[in-house]
């Protein structure tokens, strides 16, 4: 393949530049509590559906619920559930566990469990990022709606202030 050819000006002049994508501030389309499906597998274990419940919840209170994030909610709360069985085990385990080398000496190794915990925490970080679910977060994506209601309720309560 040859090098690649730069428009010249009065190219750019007839047909312009290709045009950038604005960035998404607002999110278009919000649906009921009541019309996301719930996944089979958190349906039947108690625990992962109060989770379901909270974080649906979160996000339909500040009106950012949306069907796509079925998938990214099912996935925080398959990590957050695998990472409360194991941190547990490894409390009770430790960061090392000892073994003996081929000369006879003790050595202390450390735990794989360890690593899948980091990476679980490491995982639900990035999950709760995407969903707008970090306090830093909350501040960048916002509904306007549910933010002028928001700064009603704080009007109308004394004492109460509404950071931005």
């Amino acid at each position: 393949m040859g090098a690649r050819r730069t428009k010249t000006k009065e190219e750019i002049a007839l047909f312009g530049r290709k045009p950038k994508h604005e960035p998404v501030t607002e999110v278009k389309q919000t649906v009921r509590l009541e019309d996301i499906p719930i996944p089979h597998l958190i349906a039947t274990d108690e625990g992962k559906l109060s989770l379901w419940n909270f974080i649906c919840a979160d996000l339909a209170n500040r009106q950012l619920l949306n069907i796509s994030y079925v998938m990214l909610i099912e996935m925080l709360i398959h990590d957050i559930a695998m990472y409360q069985t194991l941190l547990p085990q490894l409390e009770d385990e430790g960061t090392t566990y000892s073994t003996i080398d081929k000369h006879g000496n003790e050595i202390k190794r450390p735990n794989p469990m360890f690593t899948q915990v980091h990476l679980l925490k490491s995982s639900i970080l990035q999950k709760l990022v995407s969903l707008g679910m970090t306090p830093r977060d909350i501040i960048y994506v916002t509904n306007p709606a549910a933010t002028s209601q928001i700064e009603a309720v704080a009007r109308e309560k004394k004492g109460i202030t509404y950071f931005k």
